[in-house]
């Protein structure tokens, strides 16, 4: 496909968005694409735990609750014997939606949650739930998308937004319905800002 097509400028992003409208003294970015909650919470919680920040905004689940054929240590095991069957196998759909190997259990994705509020207990954190296409999502993907959310709603109750059919209604996706449209970004900071204003 087209990338340059699914580029959108930095000026054009939710979070460069949402700093200026807020206008935080301080405000920093960590950004970790193709990665799991886990992952991105300890490389988050190593570099800011000692900077006590008042609010987080967290945007991550989409890598871990998406149905796969295969998991990490399967991938990497066939990748060894052979790379077109393991590619082969990697990319296929149906049988993605009958294995439903997600990269991230359940349990392990909670405990993630749980030590970010630990580790911050002081702070304000706003989980933004993972945005999906639920005209083009497979049945497992629709059913991981439930039950991993539930998971982030308990856990923030209060704090959590749920865009999803925010997006539907307003196409927030680039067609490829994976990464988000300058549209798509307006609603997540339009939602967020309103969100922290009135909490």
């Amino acid at each position: 496909g087209n990338i340059a097509s699914l580029e959108t400028r930095y000026e054009d992003t939710f979070p460069y968005m949402v700093s200026k409208k807020l206008n935080f003294s301080k405000f920093y970015q960590q950004s970790m694409g193709g990665t799991t909650t886990p992952s991105l919470i300890d490389r988050f919680s190593s570099y800011f735990s000692h900077c006590e920040p008042e609010i987080i905004i967290i945007q991550a689940g989409i890598i871990d609750l998406t149905p796969r054929s295969l998991g990490i240590y399967e991938h990497e095991v066939l990748k060894v014997f052979s790379r077109s069957i393991c590619d082969k196998i990697k990319n296929n759909k149906y049988l993605a939606e009958k294995r439903n190997v997600r990269y991230v259990s359940k349990k392990k994705f909670r405990q993630s949650i749980t030590k970010l509020s630990l580790i911050f207990d002081e702070a304000k954190i706003f989980w933004i739930l993972p945005i999906i296409d639920y005209k083009t999502s497979s049945s497992s993907m629709k059913m991981n998308h439930e039950e991993y959310c539930n998971i982030i709603k308990k856990i923030f109750p209060d704090t959590y937004l749920d865009l999803n059919e925010d997006f539907s209604l307003n196409n927030g996706f680039m067609p490829d319905k994976i990464h988000y449209s300058k549209k798509g970004h307006q609603i997540i900071t339009k939602k967020i800002c309103n969100k922290i204003y009135t909490y």
